[in-house]
C-alpha cells in the first residue's frame, strides 16, 4: 500500500519503519482500545505518516524558473550608473573640503559622511537644535553655491 501511495521505494521503506516505531510506542504506552482493529490502526498510522512526509517535502521543495529568471531585468545599477554615482560622491566630498568655514566642513562630514546623529553633533559643537538647523541651512546654501559654480545652475535644486 505504501509503495503505491508514495511511489518511491526508499521513502515507502522509511515510512514503513516509522509506522512500526509509532505503533510499538503506542502499544507500550497505553495500548489500543480494540485489538481487533490493529490492522486499521496500522494502515491509518502509515497513511498519516506518508501525508506528513508529503507536506514536509512540499514545504522544503523549491523550483527555480530559469526562463523567468533569464527574462527578468536586473534592477541593480549598471556599471555606468555606479561609476557615475561614485564620481558624483567624490565631487561632493571635494566640494565639502572646499567650503570656506571649518565648521561647515565639520558638520557636513559628521552628519552626511559619518552618519552621526544631530544630538551628538550638537553636543560636540556646543549647539542647540535650532542653532544646528540654522548652521546646516547656511552650510547647504554655501555648498549649493559651489555646486552651481562647478556644474551650472540646472543641476542644483532650490531645496
Amino acid at each position: 500500500m505504501l509503495r503505491r501511495y508514495v511511489r518511491d521505494e526508499n521513502s515507502a521503506e522509511d515510512i514503513h519503519q516509522a509506522t512500526f516505531e509509532v505503533i510499538i510506542s503506542r502499544l507500550r504506552e497505553r495500548g489500543i482500545d480494540d485489538p481487533g482493529r490493529i490492522k486499521q490502526f496500522m494502515r491509518q498510522t502509515a497513511m498519516n505518516l506518508a501525508k506528513g512526509e508529503f507536506r514536509k517535502r512540499d514545504r522544503q521543495q523549491t523550483f527555480a524558473d530559469s526562463e523567468l529568471l533569464a527574462n527578468t531585468p536586473d534592477r541593480g545599477r549598471s556599471l555606468f550608473d555606479r561609476i557615475e554615482r561614485e564620481q558624483l560622491l567624490a565631487a561632493v566630498r571635494r566640494m565639502i573640503e572646499e567650503l570656506p568655514m571649518e565648521r561647515d566642513r565639520d558638520i557636513f562630514r559628521r552628519f552626511y559622511i559619518f552618519g552621526e546623529h544631530r544630538a551628538a553633533i550638537c553636543d560636540v559643537l556646543d549647539l542647540g537644535y535650532d542653532h544646528f538647523d540654522r548652521v546646516m541651512y547656511r552650510a547647504r546654501q554655501r555648498l549649493k553655491a559651489l555646486a552651481s559654480a562647478e556644474f551650472g545652475d540646472g543641476l542644483v535644486d532650490d531645496d
